[in-house]
């Protein structure tokens, strides 16, 4: 019986993440999750947790895997100033996928 679904990744600043299980009220083990399912990714990795239900004969278990991923390294490139310059200048920023946004007199690069 799949209780968990699929394995998933968060960014290592998420913060407190509470898991959940069906049925409800099993019980979650593995390193640093407590037995109700909240976790705080705290370093980059793959880790495993346990959700099980039920005793004895009747104990039916799953696990997920939950990777952090590291904050990635951005850059922007060098500070630039421009004075009301006609035409077009050309940003670029790494790692490529992410984009600019204007916040009053600065450029922000997100990812």
């Amino acid at each position: 019986m799949q209780m968990l679904g699929v394995d998933f990744d968060v960014c290592v600043t998420v913060g407190i993440i509470q898991l959940t299980g069906l049925p409800a009220n099993g019980i979650w083990s593995g390193n640093g999750i407590t037995p109700t399912g909240l976790y705080n990714p705290t370093a980059a990795g793959t880790y495993d947790f346990t959700y099980s239900f039920g005793s004895s004969n009747c104990l039916t278990t799953d696990v997920v895997s939950l990777t952090v991923n590291a904050l990635p390294i951005v850059a922007a490139g060098n500070d630039t100033t421009l004075c009301d310059q006609p035409g077009t200048v050309q940003f670029n920023g790494l790692p490529l996928g992410g984009y600019m946004v204007r916040n009053s007199h600065q450029f922000i690069w997100r990812f």
